[in-house]
């Protein structure tokens, strides 16, 4: 149904740590349906039963058997169940674990691609950002698999949608309807809406720190609009505007656009956090086996030692108290002076 308030659009999809590993039909799935936070993944020692990402990862090596939190993770556990779905389809355990892998990071991978090819954006014209706790542990593959070069991996990536609500601007959102053909309004009559708003607006923000205005348009007989951030009532530009968008979206222009709704964001003064720079330092680390196409050992740092402006070659995994950065052979981690990570490939 259509959403009459301001909204992000966010494609979501069954792919996180909880999420069950199955079998349909000899095929294996993984997701939608999750074990959630509890009884969660069989590693947990819950009460949980089933193969979930989380425990993949962990027989994998890609996990510590102990979190930093000292969290002990049943590493036994996970084992038993990923075997049992693996003898469903004549695959051993490690085999049935990097296939849980697979399958969910294509699931990422189509769901970016809806979100952009389906709408006229190429992904290897952008780079990869990746947050939460498992998302810089499943970036390699899902850049690979949609021709992404470039990730970027905040430093604070676990809790990077916390720390948004921390620094987000206050804002309030204005709408007047106003339908008619863009070019029967006359532009003195649309200043004054606009006026009216953000005057309501100055209520509620003192002191804005800025405006944007915004216009819903569409071809005449549509029934959706498409939103256009607009400069001034220059009617010439917007519609070159809409124009323009609406062929990106749809591959084809029209001839009357017409007027839907007039929009007024208004910004109050973000709150600043100071993120300091990181020290030069020694870099903590400890080996242990994973699976990269075959066991081996591989370097595992402590992501609160990492000493900036350092390259590090994969394989190897970066452990943080609230994420888990994996880099496979082809790929190289650039640590900034923050602690952001650049992974290339």
């Amino acid at each position: 149904y259509p959403i009459k308030f301001p909204s992000m659009d966010i494609h979501t999809i069954g792919a996180g740590g909880g999420s069950i590993a199955w079998i349909d039909e000899g095929l294996l799935r993984v997701g939608p349906e999750s074990m959630g936070a509890y009884p969660g993944p069989a590693c947990y020692s819950l009460g949980g039963d089933k193969p979930t990402i989380t425990d993949a990862n962990l027989i994998l090596g890609y996990l510590p058997e102990t979190l930093s939190d000292g969290t002990k993770l049943d590493k036994k556990k996970s084992f038993e169940v990923i075997k049992e779905l693996g003898e469903k389809i004549n695959l051993d355990p490690i085999q049935t674990a990097m296939g849980i892998v697979k399958v969910a990071d294509s699931n990422i991978a189509n769901a970016i691609r809806v979100i952009s090819v389906e709408k006229g954006y190429d992904p290897r014209d952008f780079s990869l950002f990746v947050f939460g706790g498992a998302g810089p542990l499943h970036s390699g593959r899902i850049a690979e698999d949609i021709g992404v070069k470039t990730i970027l991996i905040p430093r604070y990536s676990g809790v990077l949608s916390a720390l948004g609500t921390l620094v987000s601007e206050p804002a309030c959102d204005f709408v007047q309807s106003r339908i008619a053909l863009l070019r029967d309004c006359h532009p003195e009559e649309l200043e004054d809406i606009y006026k009216k708003m953000e005057e309501n607006g100055k209520k509620i923000i003192e002191n804005p720190k800025k405006i944007e205005r915004s216009m819903d348009l569409r071809y005449k007989g549509q029934s959706y609009e498409i939103n256009i951030p607009i400069a001034s009532l220059n009617f010439d530009k917007i519609e070159r505007d809409f124009n323009k968008a609406h062929k990106k979206l749809y591959s084809y222009v029209s001839k009357e656009v017409e007027l839907v709704n007039l929009r007024s964001k208004i910004f109050g003064e973000v709150n600043r956090i100071e993120i300091k720079k990181a020290e030069k330092r020694e870099t903590e680390s400890y080996t242990r086996e994973a699976y990269f196409d075959q066991i081996i050992e591989v370097p595992v740092y402590y992501y609160d030692t990492l000493s900036p402006k350092r390259d590090i070659k994969g394989p190897c995994i970066i452990e943080g108290k609230e994420t888990t950065v994996l880099a496979r052979p082809n790929e190289t981690i650039s640590v900034d002076e923050y602690l952001n990570i650049i992974m290339r490939r």
